[in-house]
């Protein structure tokens, strides 16, 4: 792996912190088909998705209940990743995992970044 890339969210919840991009699935679309989908609208990169695993996140707090499908992804490395919806992200930034300990990051992202670099 190189790095991970975190999106900074403009808006509520988790407001002001780093999660991985991605969105929800619409009616009838698949996992890898939305989070091909959600990264090109997002960052603007076209990926090659490979599912990692699911995750079961509950914030009551905020009513938000959902199970999260997370894919690693490939992509051209000539391509550079850019902030391409900015109604929902002020930044995008690749993080080393060295960083992401000290990283404020939303959801249970942190969680599944780590379980990643455990596994590889």
């Amino acid at each position: 792996w190189e790095k991970i890339l975190f999106v900074k969210r403009k808006k509520d919840p988790f407001k002001e912190t780093w999660v991985l991009p991605g969105g929800h699935i619409d009616d009838g679309e698949k996992d890898e088909d939305a989070v091909v989908r959600e990264i090109k609208e997002e960052v603007g990169l076209d990926i090659k998705p490979t599912y990692f695993g699911s995750y079961d996140e509950s914030y009551p707090e905020f009513s938000w209940k959902a199970i999260v499908s997370v894919f690693i992804g490939s992509y051209d490395k000539k391509k550079k990743a850019k902030v391409a919806s900015k109604g929902e992200l002020s930044e995008i930034k690749w993080f080393n995992a060295s960083e992401i300990d000290n990283l404020n990051v939303g959801f249970d992202h942190k969680r599944i970044v780590l379980e990643y670099l455990n596994e590889i």
